[in-house]
């Protein structure tokens, strides 16, 4: 009799396992605000977009950055999210977006709000931005044309930002080498396959031994 209910049990866990969808660019979320990665985890944003009276948005021409109307945001309803300060992502369409910090920001309390474009165990997504940059500009003689000193400027240069999410966990890191294998470490094959990677191979191949993983290793909501 008690391997029959053991039996029973193991069949019950597969059932709603296999009725749970894993995490992945596929899954529609449901729209609203997160307040925290909790709120995303669970797919439950603790507000609702239509309780925001004049929601409006724009998207940037690859429709990866969402930048919410500042109108929006002084129309919620809720004091504790008036600040953007108090948002960690936000839904539209079924489309989560997470927020980001310029570092660079063009205007007072600028943020992004960028697509996954990879979702599942470890998420991935990129977005760019403008970092400061320090550079030595010479002066010269306007007589004689010879440099007589140098001193430093800040110029803003445009970078591509890769960052990757650990959907268990919250943790945001940058997308490289060392990160991607501490986060991959259970499996060692591929974590193997990493170190065999030369510096030509890292941009191509890392990306796809992310994608292998996320296959490997699917993650389902709370």
């Amino acid at each position: 009799m008690k391997w029959i209910l053991t039996l029973l049990a193991f069949a019950h866990i597969a059932t709603n396992l296999s009725a749970q969808e894993a995490i992945s660019k596929k899954m529609r979320f449901k729209n609203g605000v997160y307040t925290s990665f909790d709120d995303f985890h669970q797919n439950k944003p603790l507000y609702k977009l239509g309780q925001v009276k004049y929601f409006d948005y724009n998207l940037d021409k690859e429709k990866n950055i969402l930048f919410l109307d500042n109108l929006a945001i002084e129309e919620l309803p809720y004091s504790d999210i008036k600040s953007l300060e108090n948002i960690w992502g936000i839904c539209v369409k079924g489309i989560p977006y997470i927020k980001v910090i310029p570092e660079v920001q063009s205007s007072k309390n600028e943020v992004y709000f960028v697509q996954f474009y990879v979702l599942g165990s470890i998420s991935y997504f990129y977005y760019q931005t403008f970092v400061n940059k320090t550079v030595m500009m010479a002066i010269y003689n306007p007589i004689t044309g010879t440099k007589v000193a140098e001193k430093p400027i800040v110029n803003k240069e445009k970078v591509l930002v890769k960052k990757i999410l650990n959907f268990q966990t919250g943790q945001i890191k940058t997308f490289n080498k060392e990160n991607v294998k501490n986060w991959i470490a259970n499996d060692s094959k591929l974590t193997e396959s990493i170190d065999k990677l030369n510096d030509d191979e890292i941009e191509e191949k890392l990306f796809k031994t992310l994608l292998i993983y996320n296959d490997r290793n699917p993650v389902y909501l709370e």
